[in-house]
């Protein structure tokens, strides 16, 4: 009886053997990285200030510009893309700077996320002679 006991555990601890041998040199698995909280968005953050490429894309900058001269006008305009590629970086500087400014209200708040509420606020501190205020 005490033979077939051992010979079970014999049986056990070269299964053991086999799987580690398999799990460690089988294939280089990777461990995955976990960023901490916040650090991968002040990486994207760093990275998009450096660049100077435009964040909309193109086309679908396009298609909203000529709906709204269609919603405008009944008339079928033509735009250059050159007028076009200037009229996106006017509206991608204008959001940015909308949201900076903005994002000062929530840090004024002694907040760090960015809310309506400081959207609004800016909005209101512009004055109703800003472009989107009419």
């Amino acid at each position: 009886m005490s033979n077939k006991k051992q010979k079970h555990r014999v049986k056990a601890q070269q299964q053991k053997e086999e799987s580690v041998k398999k799990s460690s040199s089988g294939g280089m698995s990777r461990r995955s990285y976990h960023f901490k909280n916040g650090s991968r968005a002040l990486k994207e953050i760093k990275f998009l200030q450096r660049t100077t490429n435009l964040l909309i894309p193109k086309a679908s900058f396009c298609r909203l510009v000529k709906e709204i001269i269609n919603e405008m006008s009944h008339n079928q305009f033509r735009i250059q893309s050159l007028a076009l590629s200037a009229l996106q970086e006017a509206v991608e500087m204008y959001i940015v700077q909308f949201f900076e400014d903005s994002l000062l209200c929530s840090l004024h708040a002694k907040r760090v996320t960015l809310m309506v509420q400081d959207c609004c606020l800016m909005r209101r501190l512009r004055g109703p002679n800003e472009i989107c205020n009419r």
